[in-house]
């Protein structure tokens, strides 16, 4: 397993790797085309997980945007191919980056689950609010969660 970040020609792969959740009925080509134009996805560096020379797994990271807190980044568009699915890959792709992550400084890491919070609760992360977001963070070290600040990239 590699975890990396993509290729120019790989990213129409991982935009599917989240077709069947985030699509809104569009077509594949539609879905496609409106992630590969989106300005958000632009503005992240988005990682992947590769088994056996096969895309699995992204993400995407964000840093110093969107409100997120100072020396905190967010990780968001956690997908893995159906037929990869429920094999611990998203689990490994999130915590390999999060150690980069933190061996790179950063203090803790957002997301927002819009899936069964406990999974990431597994892998470390705390609910920040639940009143208008599912948004967590996952703390590296004794530090605390910025009050009142809950990136707006959700």
């Amino acid at each position: 397993m590699e975890i990396r970040e993509p290729r120019e020609n790989e990213y129409g792969s991982i935009y599917l790797m989240g077709f069947d959740v985030w699509s809104d009925g569009k077509s594949e080509e539609k879905y496609v085309k409106q992630c590969s134009e989106s300005k958000k996805y632009k503005t992240g560096t988005w990682y992947v997980l590769e088994s056996e020379n096969v895309l699995v797994s992204s993400l995407i990271v964000y840093e110093s945007q969107f409100g997120i807190p100072e020396n905190f980044c967010g990780i968001g568009s956690v997908a893995t191919a159906i037929q990869h699915r429920n094999k611990g890959h998203s689990s490994q792709l999130i915590n390999d980056v999060c150690e980069k992550l933190k061996s790179s400084g950063y203090s803790g890491v957002y997301l927002h689950s819009d899936i069964d919070p406990e999974f990431y609760k597994r892998l470390g992360f705390i609910p920040v609010s639940t009143e208008v977001t599912n948004c967590m963070v996952r703390l590296f070290g004794s530090v605390k969660v910025p009050e009142n600040e809950i990136p707006s990239y959700f």
